[in-house]
């Protein structure tokens, strides 16, 4: 399972992310969408613990 409540992330002073909160539950298959730009990957590389 995977819990994820209230994870915003910041670059310099822009807001990339903000309040983001959701759960997967186990066995559970999730798709991640959106335009470019939308912060897809920096989700994934904060859920992953990646701060570079």
């Amino acid at each position: 399972m995977i819990t994820v409540t209230n994870l915003s992330k910041q670059l310099k002073e822009k807001t990339i992310l903000q309040a983001i909160s959701f759960e997967v539950k186990a066995g559970e298959c999730v798709a991640l969408i959106g335009p470019n730009g939308a912060g897809k990957t920096t989700l994934i590389s904060c859920i992953l613990g990646d701060s570079s």
